[in-house]
């Protein structure tokens, strides 16, 4: 457990209202415009806390600008454009972390939505599914249930290759957790149908192996597929060998159960 995650889950650990607070603010105070995710993990902790909760919409809007989260910081504008004096006043202590802040700032003091869009969307950012699946991460480590999977399906859709590929298996991991495996092994076959065999190979690998106590017989022709693919992809050879021969022990098992019958009470 790292620094940060230990100290967030002292804090929601505190029983007392006003201790807890101080300690996520203080929390805030130490990761704010320096650790994205962190920040936003801490602001949805304390957010239920406050009844005025417009100066954690900022800062939530803000440290999504400097993410480059832009559709994430879109949601914040509805909200913030009700009172721009105060956003005036919270753009002053704590500037906006974009290269469009001054347009941004100019669409709030005109009550312009479309204007402050477009300024957002003039600093598009790299890797985002990257963003959001680091996003995703800390938040599971949080607790934060009510987000992360959404997150998760985003960064999935955002990303490609081996990247993708790491997202989606922590992803299913994760679902398997909640008690979700029916979720995780219909995630894991559509996106096998939409990879390439290379990409394929590890998801197959995690869809065979939850497969494996229930179902043998599908785990068995998902490691023959693969076999197919790339005959030496990890223990594969032996999975299909250990497969193979407990269907073959069942089926000798059946004949000898069939021999041993007792067929005398049944008449023709």
């Amino acid at each position: 457990m790292d620094d940060f995650l230990r100290r967030l889950t002292d804090a929601d650990k505190i029983e007392d209202k006003d201790t807890r607070i101080d300690s996520y603010v203080n929390l805030f105070q130490s990761v704010k415009y320096k650790m994205g995710a962190e920040s936003v993990v801490v602001l949805l902790k304390m957010i239920s806390f406050f009844d005025d909760q417009y100066q954690i919409h900022y800062h939530l809007f803000n440290h999504f600008l400097m993410m480059k989260m832009n559709e994430e910081a879109e949601k914040f504008i509805e909200r913030l454009i009700e009172e721009t004096s105060r956003f005036n006043e919270m753009s002053l202590k704590y500037p906006l972390q974009t290269e469009s802040s001054e347009r941004i700032s100019a669409g709030f003091r005109e009550k312009d939505f479309t204007k402050i869009v477009t300024a957002i969307n003039e600093s598009p950012g790299r890797d985002i599914g990257a963003r959001y699946f680091e996003l995703s991460i800390k938040m599971r480590d949080a607790g934060i249930d009510s987000i992360p999977e959404i997150y998760f399906k985003k960064a999935i859709s955002l990303s490609e290759g081996k990247a993708k590929v790491k997202m989606i298996l922590t992803f299913c991991s994760t679902l398997i957790k909640m008690g979700k495996k029916e979720n995780a092994k219909n995630i894991l076959s559509s996106e096998i149908n939409s990879s390439s065999n290379e990409d394929s190979l590890p998801l197959m690998y995690k869809l065979a192996a939850l497969f494996e106590e229930e179902e043998s017989v599908r785990a068995l022709a998902i490691y023959q597929e693969m076999e197919q693919i790339d005959p030496d992809f990890l223990d594969i050879k032996e999975k299909i060998s250990k497969l193979t021969n407990g269907k073959n022990r069942y089926k000798i098992n059946r004949l000898i159960d069939d021999k041993e019958k007792d067929d005398s009470n049944i008449h023709f």
